[in-house]
């Protein structure tokens, strides 16, 4: 309805989209009961989708301390992309990063990664009464039994880590321990590290070792992509078609792409749609879009055009 995804199109063409449907439970169960156009209120479906993502990566990165402003957000999965920029610009995110083939990027990453084990011990003891002799013993334990359950799996890395709080409390944080030398200076990273995360520290509380963490990682070769090969003509939109804009809160023309026929080194100017049979890209005005050598869409976002809203630019301090 907000011409976001054709409907004819829907993975390659292969599952045709009942618009007539859609048309009926919009008009139905939202627009006639709220009074509203149906243009709004399936705008107003989209904009609750994209706040309530939003909100999510906050959760994972202004609730620790992170300011997104730093980072590019990569999106992935067969609806994410339609959602992205969107997410983004509601969080003063600058770059948006879509792999080749989103919407089975999760899956391509369970098959190229490496073979890995994660094991967690319980001990509940005081800090002050565990050394690294006593730790060493229970890490060879957990060692033989992971290599019970993957063996002749090659030679692994082994990850150790330990999961401390102050006694009495709820929250826990984990400290990496690659060496078991390390294990003097568990205190003071630990008090360091919970200043961090927390706020404070608290060196005059005992810690309690509530957990040891055993990671064994078998490497796997990693395969290799081929670059995208480049043109000296700019890419061509096969078609133009009225899409929703949040931005503009109305129907404009946007400028359609299909992925597949875009290559290395070319620029495209918002808004734009990019389709390929597992999603569809949303670009707005003003914003640029770049593919990098491996294929990847490299989405610019243009600040004057930032919606605000929940971290939204009128909402955060100049840098």
């Amino acid at each position: 309805m907000l011409g976001r995804i054709d409907a004819g199109r829907f993975l390659g063409g292969a599952m045709p989209l009942d618009l007539a449907g859609a048309v009926r439970a919009i008009d139905g169960k939202i627009g006639a009961p709220l009074g509203l156009t149906r243009a709004a209120a399936a705008a107003g479906i989209v904009r609750l989708a994209d706040v309530k993502m939003a909100l999510a990566v906050r959760s994972i990165t202004t609730e620790r301390g992170l300011d997104q402003r730093d980072y590019a957000l990569l999106s992935y999965g067969g609806g994410e992309p339609l959602h992205a920029v969107a997410i983004a610009r509601e969080l003063d995110i600058p770059r948006v990063v879509v792999p080749p083939s989103p919407s089975t990027f999760s899956a391509w990453g369970m098959l190229a990664t490496d073979l890995r084990h994660d094991l967690v011990r319980t001990v509940l003891v005081p800090l002050e009464r565990a050394d690294a002799a006593w730790a060493e013993a229970r890490y060879e334990e957990m060692r033989r039994e992971i290599a019970t359950i993957l063996p002749g799996a090659g030679v692994p890395l082994l990850h150790r880590a330990v999961d401390l709080r102050y006694l009495g409390q709820e929250h826990t944080v984990t400290i990496a321990l690659e060496a078991l030398g390390d294990w003097t200076t568990l205190r003071a990273r630990f008090d360091a590290a919970h200043e961090r995360a927390y706020g404070y520290a608290a060196s005059e509380v005992d810690v309690q070792l509530l957990n040891l963490r055993l990671s064994v990682v078998f490497p796997l070769d990693q395969p290799r992509f081929p670059a995208l090969e480049r043109r000296t003509t700019g890419a061509v939109p096969f078609e133009t078609r009225k899409i929703y804009s949040s931005l503009a809160g109305d129907s404009i023309e946007y400028r359609v792409y299909q992925r597949e026929a875009l290559r290395a080194g070319d620029q495209l100017n918002g808004p734009a749609a990019i389709e390929e049979p597992g999603t569809t890209t949303i670009i707005d005005a003003a914003d640029t879009l770049s593919i990098e050598n491996h294929g990847c869409l490299e989405i610019q976002l243009n600040a004057a055009g930032a919606m605000g809203g929940i971290g939204g630019s009128e909402h955060r301090s100049p840098r």
